[in-house]
C-alpha cells in the first residue's frame, strides 16, 4: 500500500476503499505527480504513482492544454472534462484536496462513459433525423395548403394559418369543383403533431375526391367517415369540419357540420348570425348518426367566416370582450384578403412578441367574401 508523505498515520482503510471503487480514482500533488492511484487505474494504466499526471496520456508526456486538475487546485473547486483513452470514454472529474500543511492537491475520479456517450451519440443522431423527417412533413404539409385562394365572378377567399407546433392539426381548403361551384372546408384534428398531421393529409386528399363525385357535403362527410373506419384509425382519433359548396351563380351555400366545436359565422344584412347544426366527428363512434346539409343564400356584400378553436382560445386569453363582438368590428374592412390577417392580429395582441409558442392549440381561419354593396 502507498501511503500520502507527512500525513499523520497510515492510509490504509482510505485506500482499501479507493481499491474497492469501479472507478478509476488517483490523487496528485502540487507538482502534478501522481501520489496514490487506486486498483482500477494500476489495472488500466499500469504503475502511475510517482509519475506526472500526464505522462500516459498525451502525446510525447506533454501536459494537457485542458488540466482539470490544475484548475481545480487554483481555484478550489470542482471541474470537470471528458478524456478519450485507449478507444474508451471518460468523464474526468477533479475535486480539490487541500493537506494539513496547507498544500493544494487534488484528487480526480475517472468514470468509464464510453457505453453512455456511444447511446447518448445516437439518441442524439435520431434526433436530429427526426427533426429533419419533421421539417419535411412540415413542408409537405404546407405544400397541401391553396397555395391561391379562388377569386372569381364576385367571390373572395382568403385564409391564415397559424400551427402551434411544427405539425399541425388544423387544415382548410377552397378549390373549383366546376364552373360555377366552389367547394370549401375547415378541419380540426384531434391533436397535434404526427398523427394529426397524418389524419390531415388523409383527409385533404379523401374530401378532394369525394367532392368530385358525390352531390352534397352530407354526402361526402358520410364517405369520409366510412373510409375513415376502414383505414382502422384508433378510437381516440377524430376529425371535426364544415365542408360547403358554393354556387357561384345564385350564391347558394350548401354546408354540413361534422361535430366542429365552434359554428361558422355568417354576416348577413340583418347582423351576425351562428349556423349551428348538430353533428358528430368523422371518427369510429357512432357511424349511423344522420348527416344532413343545410343551406342559405350569400348575398352581395355578406361574408362566411370559418375558423377552429384555437382563436377562440388565443382571443379568450387576451381580450375580454367575446370573440363575435371583436369579429364584427374587423369584418368590415374593405379588402377581403386582409381580414384574416387582422383577426388573427388582434386575437393574439398582448402575446409578448419573444415568445415562441404564443397559443396552445392550432388555429386556422377561413373567409368568403361575397362583393357587392356593403350592409
Amino acid at each position: 500500500m502507498h501511503r500520502i508523505v507527512g500525513a499523520e498515520g497510515t492510509l490504509e482503510f482510505f485506500e482499501s476503499v479507493l481499491d474497492g471503487m469501479v472507478d478509476m480514482v488517483r490523487v496528485i500533488d502540487a507538482q502534478c505527480n501522481v501520489v496514490l492511484a487506486n486498483e482500477r487505474m494500476r489495472t488500466v494504466l499500469g504503475s502511475v504513482e510517482g509519475s506526472k499526471c500526464y505522462a500516459s496520456l498525451s502525446a510525447g508526456g506533454a501536459a494537457c492544454a485542458n488540466c482539470v486538475g490544475g484548475k481545480a487546485r487554483a481555484a478550489q473547486r470542482v471541474f470537470e472534462k471528458k478524456v478519450e483513452l485507449n478507444q474508451r470514454q471518460y468523464s474526468v472529474i477533479a475535486s480539490p484536496l487541500t493537506r494539513p500543511d496547507g498544500e493544494p492537491w487534488c484528487v480526480e475520479v475517472w468514470r468509464d462513459m464510453t457505453r453512455e456517450y456511444a447511446i447518448s451519440d445516437e439518441l442524439r443522431r435520431r434526433d436530429q433525423k427526426t427533426k429533419r423527417d419533421l421539417a419535411y412533413a412540415r413542408r409537405l404539409q404546407w405544400n397541401m395548403l391553396p397555395r391561391h385562394m379562388p377569386s372569381q365572378q364576385g367571390y373572395r377567399f382568403a385564409a391564415q394559418y397559424k400551427p402551434c407546433e411544427e405539425l399541425s392539426g388544423d387544415f382548410f381548403d377552397a378549390f373549383r369543383l366546376d364552373s360555377d361551384h366552389v367547394a370549401f372546408y375547415i378541419a380540426d384534428v384531434a391533436g397535434h403533431g404526427v398523427p394529426a398531421s397524418l389524419l390531415t393529409v388523409f383527409f385533404a386528399r379523401l374530401i378532394r375526391a369525394e367532392m368530385e363525385e358525390a352531390d352534397s357535403p352530407a354526402q361526402v362527410l358520410g364517405a369520409a367517415t366510412s373510409r375513415f373506419a376502414e383505414m382502422g384509425f384508433e378510437e381516440q382519433m377524430y376529425i371535426t369540419a364544415v365542408v360547403a359548396r358554393l354556387q357561384l351563380s345564385t350564391g347558394q351555400v350548401t354546408w354540413c357540420n361534422a361535430g366542429h366545436a365552434v359554428p361558422p359565422l355568417y354576416f348577413s344584412r340583418d347582423g351576425i348570425k351562428l349556423l349551428e347544426m348538430p353533428g358528430i366527428p368523422v371518427c369510429r363512434w357512432n357511424m349511423d348518426f344522420p348527416r344532413r346539409d343545410a343551406s342559405f343564400i350569400l348575398d352581395e356584400g355578406e361574408k362566411l367566416l370559418f375558423y377552429t378553436d384555437g382563436l377562440e382560445s388565443v382571443w379568450n386569453a387576451h381580450h375580454r370582450e367575446p370573440l363575435c363582438q371583436g369579429l364584427e368590428r374587423m369584418i368590415h374592412a374593405p379588402l377581403c384578403e386582409n381580414i384574416p390577417q387582422e383577426i388573427w392580429r388582434e386575437a393574439s395582441r398582448g402575446v409578448p412578441r419573444e415568445s415562441s409558442a404564443p397559443h396552445n392549440d392550432d388555429t386556422a381561419i377561413l373567409l368568403v367574401c361575397r362583393e357587392g354593396a356593403q350592409r
